[in-house]
């Protein structure tokens, strides 16, 4: 999800929510290149591409793209979001077992 929120940036510095609604709204090319399905799209002067395996199909697309949206609605600056990837901070291991 980060990764289609990123690619969405870059085709609308300014707004990726609009590249994503773009998506949903069907304004989107499909085309299988080397086993992997391309999607691609236009908004605002800019062309983003994602590639997803072959068996994704356009309604495993719009639905990734409904996510990410959400996911930037809960962001404080969604038009600037934090693509990092979360880190673990800290492991637990446990080593009990089960008494029955």
């Amino acid at each position: 999800m980060r990764a289609m929120i990123r690619a969405a940036k870059l085709a609308v510095p300014a707004s990726p929510r609009k590249a994503l609604e773009s998506i949903i709204l069907g304004k989107f090319t499909t085309e299988a290149t080397d086993g992997k399905t391309l999607i691609s799209t236009t908004e605002g002067g800019g062309t983003a591409t994602f590639a997803f395996p072959s068996d994704f199909g356009p309604a495993e697309v719009m639905a990734l793209a409904e996510e990410a949206i959400e996911w930037l609605d809960q962001q404080p600056d969604p038009d600037n979001p934090d693509l990092r990837q979360r880190r673990i901070l800290r492991l637990r291991a446990s080593f009990d077992q089960a008494v029955m």
